[in-house]
């Protein structure tokens, strides 16, 4: 008896039971050929499948899974696509495989199983804040950001009893407080004490400019502390809403790269795509802290001395 094998064909490099029209490939393959005597077009066949009424929903989820898992580079989705993921409770991050890469406000790709945010500023976090309804200005989070938000928070009135009390209660650790002595002497101040000092710096009008440069730094680096402290409230906000890490300078790609939770990159997916999910910022109550450190004040102090004839 002669037996007759017969052959079948296999494509090089694809799994046997996708070449044979089985398994997930060969469902969907079989289920559009079926319907529409052809296969959707890549960018709209997730769409196509959540449209179906004739599919089940875990025969759904099971087949972008597929598609994302495969190639999420390859397979676009938008709103009604996201509203649906959103809507059954279908975790499209998971699937996806190293290499995917997605502009959602941010760069969002994936690395080591693992989801990273990469921005070349700082400034581009201020995309991720709801300006709608809170008291507050893309204007004001972008400078905050970017550091240039001094001028924000600069006062020009002075305290003149505030400035001496804080220059004599800090005065071991304000090391200008040595160039300010230097100064006070060679112009034969006869203050020996911090409090003999300044009391003599502000009653003298001999010393009127130094007492002038003290308050100018004192008014400075309470800018300076403010401006510090809504950098960190700001920033600490805005990554903890969306889940995401320290941001590290990637000195040879030159942006700021953040790890990000997957919670975190839906959150991110669904701000930028359907305009959900934003971080609505809060003030801190009272205002921000603004505590002024003995070596701020003594950096500016030193900066206005030197200008002293």
């Amino acid at each position: 008896m002669k037996l007759v094998r017969e052959s079948i064909s296999f494509t090089r490099g694809q799994d046997p039971k996708t070449s044979m029209g089985i398994g997930t490939e060969g469902e969907m393959y079989h289920y559009f050929k079926q319907k529409y005597d052809s296969i959707p077009y890549d960018y709209e066949i997730i769409n196509e499948i959540i449209e179906a009424d004739d599919i089940e929903q875990e025969t759904k989820e099971r087949w972008i899974a597929h598609l994302l898992e495969k190639d999420p580079n390859k397979y676009m989705f938008e709103d009604p696509e996201l509203d649906w993921f959103s809507e059954v409770g279908f975790d499209y991050l998971t699937p996806m495989k190293d290499g995917y890469v997605r502009s959602v406000g941010l760069e969002l790709y994936k690395r080591d199983g693992k989801f990273f945010v990469e921005y070349p500023e700082m400034t581009y976090l201020s995309e991720l804040f709801d300006y709608h309804y809170r008291d507050i200005s893309k204007d004001f989070v972008d400078k905050v950001l970017g550091g240039d938000a001094w001028d924000l928070f600069e006062d020009n009135s002075s305290d003149t009893e505030y400035a001496k009390n804080y220059i004599i209660q800090n005065w071991d650790d304000i090391k200008a407080t040595a160039y300010l002595t230097d100064v006070y002497q060679y112009r034969k101040g006869e203050g020996e004490t911090p409090k003999e000092i300044i009391e003599d710096i502000f009653d003298d009008e001999d010393y009127e400019d130094m007492a002038q440069a003290i308050e100018i730094a004192l008014s400075d680096a309470q800018a300076s502390a403010y401006e510090s402290d809504a950098y960190k409230s700001l920033l600490k906000g805005v990554l903890d809403h969306y889940e995401m890490g320290e941001p590290v300078y990637d000195h040879k790609k030159e942006v700021y790269v953040s790890p990000i939770t997957i919670t975190g990159a839906d959150k991110l997916f669904k701000s930028e795509i359907l305009g959900d999910e934003k971080f609505e910022y809060y003030e801190p109550y009272g205002g921000y802290d603004g505590k002024i450190k003995p070596g701020l004040f003594s950096e500016y102090l030193l900066s206005q001395l030197e200008h002293l004839p």
